[in-house]
């Protein structure tokens, strides 16, 4: 049985919040495994870290669920999960102050303050953010989540451990492959674009689009995106593979090296739909926009469909994240010695 590991509390011990809920979905929520599990950290730069931690825990859990179903993932796997993040400095953040409190002593306490080095993944995975300064939501690489960001993607680089740059963090990875400065590497959309977008395979040989087929659905919202005419151009020049186009929303998935860079929400499902369309209603309700500047709804997304087929889309790109790091933990493993045993933190065996 696939075994997810959260992390326990760096104080007293206590299991991590997200633990009750894994079991209640089926998975294990702590391991006595003998053998190194697969390691993926996960850098979370978004508001609300505990429900975006458990969110994403969420979505790998059912993607491996899918994944081990249709074969493509082995079943005996160990999958341990870190976070860190950038801490989101109270005046940008949307929290309430009893939100907010809850928020740092959750990552007082879950969040790691090991180095990467220390932490040893076998895939990292960053998460965009909510620009900083809503005015000018293209300046991407001065604020601290940023740096934090950079810093990351910089090991990264130097380690070659497959890094997966979400959202916001993709547009960062890839900013520094822009070597005409006189372009400008993103540009503001005429308003915000929320959609389950269609998406057209354009390199379906790459692994983390492995059995999708040739046009597939994801989930985009942003405020600015790529300038398309100096993303083709990194194309071009063979920088980097796109993998996945959309005509409405530009380059979806590229990749280059160890690093995948996903401008899309895959990990979205549809109550994390509908919620976004509730808090942008209240903001612009809050705002006193008339309803005919308010966001509104997510386009073609269908409250009704309880099956919707861009879900299981999202859930073979996370199941093909998974083998792409139980595949680099395998390759790793063989220096182990096999009488190595690997204890879970917390546990006692």
């Amino acid at each position: 049985m696939t075994e997810i590991v959260l992390p326990v509390s760096q104080t007293n011990n206590a299991p991590c919040p997200g633990i009750e809920r894994l079991s209640i979905l089926g998975f294990n929520a702590s391991s006595q495994a003998d053998t190194r599990p697969v390691r993926i950290h996960i850098h979370n730069s978004l508001t609300n870290v505990r429900g975006n931690d458990f969110t994403l825990v969420k979505y790998f859990a059912n993607a491996a669920e899918r994944a081990v179903a249709a074969g493509t993932l082995n079943p005996d796997h160990t999958f341990q999960f870190s976070f860190s993040n950038a801490g989101v400095p109270r005046e940008v953040s949307r929290l309430d102050d009893a939100s907010f409190e809850k928020d740092r002593r959750y990552i007082e306490e879950f969040h790691t303050v090991r180095s990467l080095d220390e932490i040893d993944p076998d895939l990292i995975f960053v998460t965009g953010w909510e620009p900083e300064n809503s005015a000018a939501p293209t300046s991407i690489e001065n604020d601290h989540r940023s740096i934090a960001a950079g810093e990351i993607i910089a090991w990264a680089e130097a380690s070659e451990v497959p890094t997966v740059l979400s959202c916001r963090a993709a547009h960062l990875g890839l900013s520094n492959l822009f070597e005409n400065e006189a372009e400008p590497v993103l540009e503001l959309l005429p308003r915000k674009l929320k959609s389950i977008t269609a998406v057209d395979l354009r390199d379906p040989s790459a692994p983390i689009v492995s059995g999708l087929p040739s046009q597939f659905s994801m989930p985009i919202s942003r405020l600015c995106g790529f300038n398309q005419t100096a993303m083709q151009a990194l194309i071009d020049q063979g920088s980097v593979d796109e993998v996945a186009h959309s005509p409405e929303a530009g380059t979806i998935i590229a990749t280059r090296d160890n690093f995948i860079y996903i401008s899309g929400h895959m990990e979205c499902d549809r109550a994390s739909i509908a919620g976004e369309d509730a808090r942008d209603h209240e903001r612009d309700t809050l705002a006193g926009k008339p309803p005919e500047l308010h966001l509104g709804p997510t386009r073609n997304f269908d409250p009704a469909d309880q099956q919707p087929r861009w879900e299981q889309d999202g859930l073979v790109i996370g199941g093909n994240i998974l083998a792409l790091a139980a595949e680099h933990a395998e390759a790793r493993r063989q220096d182990v010695p096999a009488t190595q045993a690997y204890v879970a933190p917390g546990l006692a065996l």
